[in-house]
C-alpha cells in the first residue's frame, strides 16, 4: 500500500500538470485502478486518467504473457521427458 508521504511526494513536484502525469503513471505501474488514480490525482474524468496511464497499462499487460512464457519454459525444461531437449 502506498504511504501518505509517497502520495504527497508524487503530487507535489512542480509543475503540477507534469507531477499529476507522473503520479498517474507510477500509480498505474503499481497496479492501481483508474478510479483509484483519479481519487488520488484529482482528475475530473476517467478519460483524463486513461490518457496518462495508457502506456503503463500497455507495459504491464505486455509483461504478463512474457512471465507466463518464462514459467511455461521452466516447466518444460524441468520435465523429465524433455530433459534431453536441453542437453548439448
Amino acid at each position: 500500500m502506498i504511504q501518505r508521504n509517497a502520495i504527497a511526494e508524487l503530487i507535489s513536484a512542480p509543475p503540477r500538470a507534469a507531477s499529476r502525469e507522473i503520479a498517474a503513471r507510477r500509480l498505474a505501474e503499481a497496479g492501481c485502478t483508474a478510479k483509484q488514480i483519479q481519487a488520488i490525482t484529482g482528475h475530473k474524468t476517467l478519460a483524463e486518467v486513461e490518457r496518462y496511464t495508457r502506456k503503463a497499462d500497455q507495459v504491464r499487460l505486455a509483461r504478463q504473457p512474457v512471465e507466463k512464457l518464462k514459467e511455461a519454459d521452466g516447466e518444460f525444461a524441468s520435465s523429465p521427458e524433455n530433459a534431453n531437449c536441453f542437453s548439448a
